[in-house]
């Protein structure tokens, strides 16, 4: 159960601070000028806002996931 827990939590870090910024960068910055073009420049901020958002709130759960586990295993990190 220990290491399921560990191994969940290293997926939600990776995802929070790996996988989400970068994919943000790349919808901002992969294609210039293609929200402007579809007249939705709004609508793509607004998206990366509640992008923003979700990976705040993934953030805040991962670590408050973490905080439990210190305390509940304290070596559980010297285990993964």
């Amino acid at each position: 159960m220990i290491e399921a827990a560990g191994g969940i939590i290293a997926l939600s870090f990776a995802i929070c601070v790996l996988i989400i910024p970068i994919w943000i960068m790349t919808r901002l910055f992969g294609k210039p000028g293609s929200a402007q073009v579809d007249g939705g420049a709004h609508e793509e901020k607004r998206k990366i806002e509640h992008l923003l958002g979700q990976a705040e709130v993934m953030e805040r759960r991962l670590q408050t996931l973490e905080a439990i586990l210190d305390k509940q295993h304290p070596n559980w990190r010297s285990e993964l």
